[in-house]
């Protein structure tokens, strides 16, 4: 009696899924403001600033065995050596051994503040975040250094664009205080 098979997952190492729906709703606009500094931020003593706290609270995978690496990137441009290395440094999401549940939960914010990132300049910013298996990461790659896979891993990417205003804006006199926007400034 013929019967139909279902095909095999091909993949030796399935890849991880960002949960979206983990992602606060105030970070998913397509492009998220960043007014610096207000005319009422820089008049107070000490001047203050705004930044921005990114996250992607959780990653799905198949595999509970499976050692996860977070890492952050800013304008990667392999054209820009300095700009293929983390924003920040990685973060690992370690094997479930005990438990089938395939969700990580990442514990780490990026903030997003120009002055630290060095950002000099107006205009619109993107933040990647690659998310793979820990062994997966080609550390001898030199096209995508940091973010290429070895044969049989698949990374997961998700992405950020913040559109920085660095100069004064009468409309935002002061920074907005509302997730995900903060301020350096004293109460």
């Amino acid at each position: 009696m013929p019967q139909t098979i279902d095909p095999k997952e091909t993949a030796l190492h399935p890849p991880p899924r960002i949960k979206l729906d983990s992602i606060p709703i105030e970070l998913l606009p397509p492009i998220l403001p960043l007014f610096r500094q207000g005319s009422a931020d820089l008049a107070r003593i000490p001047p203050c600033h705004c930044w921005l706290e990114l996250r992607v609270p959780q990653v799905e995978i198949d595999d509970p065995t499976a050692t996860l690496l977070m890492k952050w990137f800013v304008d990667y441009d392999t054209a820009v050596p300095t700009s293929t290395r983390p924003a920040m440094s990685a973060e690992t999401l370690d094997a479930t051994f005990n438990s089938n549940n395939p969700v990580r939960f990442s514990r780490r914010i990026f903030a997003f503040d120009a002055d630290k990132l060095g950002i000099v300049t107006s205009g619109v910013h993107v933040v990647d975040v690659v998310v793979g298996e820990l062994d997966g990461f080609d550390q001898t790659a030199t096209a995508r250094p940091e973010r290429t896979m070895k044969t049989g891993y698949e990374a997961t990417e998700y992405r950020f664009v913040v559109d920085v205003h660095l100069e004064q804006d009468p409309n935002h006199p002061q920074c907005n205080k509302v997730p995900p926007a903060l301020g350096s400034c004293p109460p």
